[in-house]
């Protein structure tokens, strides 16, 4: 016997094919679980039939929930994979900067001395003998260097390689730069670095929420133990060459972004760039301080090398074509190949312990690894007589106002700073005192904190408040002190005093106690009124003998009595 379920299908669906009528096979009688007959067409009794039947949609609704529960159950797998791969990537960069950390500056694989000859030009290139005080052309235009000088800015294209950079520290030059001069180190003691909320360099004191620079590039991240952070990728072979260094000394350059980073030897020109970030610049910074540097640990070393360069140099050509005066664009080039040697100064964790040369790529892996540059010294290097560019004003390194300045490759690390100085705007506060400081061009309340990480910028508007009103309070007092002063007007303070005769006759006694002064016929009283000092008298007598009980009396008027006229002299 088949079950009443299947009768019922087989009806529904010849009902819905042919919408006639039909009659259950003969020799299979319909079961149907009903207590009453049900009358109407086979239609009908199989729809009532289906309403005593189990209801299939739950077991539809049951498909669609195990199908949702199924995405859902992907999804949730999907996206703990999504987690666990964003995990393992910040665990690979980890790392990652681990081991950036662990070999320092690191060493640039793809750039191997035999890739670097054959990348910029023929390995068999020629070599170009620089004398002092000469610069070398290397021009595919010009066969003098004063040439290139006179001539005009041209479009052109310069770049330099180390091949085989060699680092020395025991030759005389490194033992120079290490003593001491006139009780005074080369290298200084304390290098100050100024920074802001909008410089070119990470910092770690300015959040990236809180840098433009890390809004604009979100791929930025600023290394463990790292203070400062240039933004350009480091490439220590192409880094130490000059045109990389006056790259970094041309301002506001946004593109072929910079992987040096600028210091000073002095206090007074960070103090000086500070002032000019805070009030002069067109992009006015609100949070300015200057880190002071300890330069502890480092050594002068010299690396020594062969530079190749390549010159490209784009000119206008007059090429006539049917008779017409064209001018196409031609390219030049030329390659060659030179000895340099450039001071510089590294940390002695890093060098080894017998002080034997070693090349650059082996330092660079060690942690620890810095390079650090003086502008001075390399003005007096034959890094200057590399190929320069054309026209007059190209020369960058040694410009006026840079004989103070430092470089350092890469970054600084957290270890080297001494402690952090704000400037509020005004003025820089050396040391903590007992106003808080606060930003007096800002808008947001931002006041120093001193023990957060050395010295930082902080947002809190409770002691922004108090010291804005304290500021405003002391402001307010000093200008009602000199409102008091000058609204008594200029007469007074030019009226002269008159000084009676009496008051400067006796000045004069008193200046000059010895002098002697003849007393006219105005008797003793007139003498007794000449000063307030003692006085003796003599009297003169018309006859020989003086009197031997001739004597005058002052009374405490300081006046004398007597009643005879005689000649006076007042010893």
């Amino acid at each position: 016997m088949r079950h009443p379920m299947d009768e019922t299908d087989e009806l529904f669906t010849s009902s819905s094919e042919s919408g006639t009528e039909s009659s259950p096979e003969p020799d299979l009688e319909p079961i149907i679980p009903t207590e009453q007959s049900i009358p109407g067409t086979a239609a009908d009794a199989a729809l009532r039939a289906m309403s005593f039947t189990p209801d299939l949609s739950d077991e539809k609704s049951g498909e669609e929930k195990q199908g949702q529960q199924e995405e859902e159950s992907e999804e949730e797998k999907n996206e703990e994979e999504e987690d666990e791969e964003e995990e393992d990537e910040e665990e690979e960069d980890e790392e990652e900067e681990d081991e950036e950390e662990e070999r320092g500056l690191g060493a640039e694989e793809d750039w191997e001395d035999e890739k670097v000859e054959k990348l910029l030009g023929k390995v068999d290139c020629t070599w170009h003998k620089v004398e002092k005080d000469e610069f070398d052309c290397s021009c595919p235009i010009h066969d003098n260097s004063y040439l290139c000088k006179l001539s005009g800015p041209l479009d052109e294209g310069i770049e330099s390689r180390l091949v085989n950079p060699i680092i020395t520290f025991t030759e005389r030059a490194e033992a120079l730069r290490n003593a001491e001069v006139g009780h005074r180190r080369r290298l200084p003691e304390f290098l100050y670095r100024t920074t802001h909320e909008s410089s070119g360099t990470l910092c770690s004191r300015i959040s990236e929420h809180n840098h433009s620079r890390h809004r604009e590039n979100e791929a930025l991240k600023l290394r463990k133990r790292n203070a400062f952070q240039a933004m350009g990728k480091v490439r220590p072979r192409r880094d130490l060459t000059r045109m990389r260094i006056e790259r970094h000394l041309i301002w506001n350059q946004k593109r072929d972004l910079s992987s040096w980073i600028s210091v000073f030897d002095d206090l007074a020109p960070a103090e000086k760039r500070a002032d000019f970030h805070s009030n002069k610049s067109a992009i006015v910074a609100h949070r300015v301080s200057i880190a002071k540097i300890k330069t502890a640990g480092l050594v002068a070393a010299t690396i020594s090398a062969d530079c190749i360069t390549r010159r490209n140099v784009t000119i206008k050509k007059p090429q006539p074509f049917l008779g017409l005066p064209l001018v196409i664009d031609v390219t030049q080039s030329a390659t060659t190949k030179r000895r340099v040697h450039m001071p510089i100064y590294v940390n002695e964790e890093t060098i080894p312990t017998d002080r034997s040369p070693i090349h650059l790529d082996q330092m660079l892996k060690k942690p620890g690894a810095e390079i650090w540059v003086s502008t001075t010294q390399l003005e007096n290097s034959d890094v200057m007589r590399q190929p320069r560019r054309h026209g007059r004003n190209v020369r960058v390194i040694g410009m006026p106002g840079q004989e103070y300045e430092w470089l350092t490759l890469g970054h600084i690390k957290e270890s080297r700073i001494e402690y952090m100085m704000p400037y509020d705007g005004e003025m820089l506060h050396v040391r903590r005192g007992p106003k808080t400081v606060f930003s007096r061009h800002s808008h947001d309340d931002w006041v120093w904190d001193w023990d957060l990480n050395k010295g930082a910028w902080v947002q809190d508007k409770v002691l922004f408040a108090l010291a804005k009103e304290q500021d405003q309070k002391e402001k307010s007092s000093r200008i009602q002190t000199l409102t008091n002063v000058t609204s008594q007007g200029p007469s007074l303070h030019r009226k002269k005093r008159r000084i009676s005769r009496k008051a400067k006759q006796a000045a004069n006694d008193q200046d000059q106690p010895n002098k002697k002064s003849k007393v006219g016929n105005g008797g003793p009283e007139q003498a007794a009124e000449v000063g307030n000092q003692k006085i003796e008298f003599r009297i003169i007598r018309p006859y020989y003998k003086p009197l031997s009980s001739s004597y005058l009396s002052i009374d405490s008027a300081g006046r004398v009595t007597f009643q005879e006229d005689h000649q006076l002299d007042i010893v």
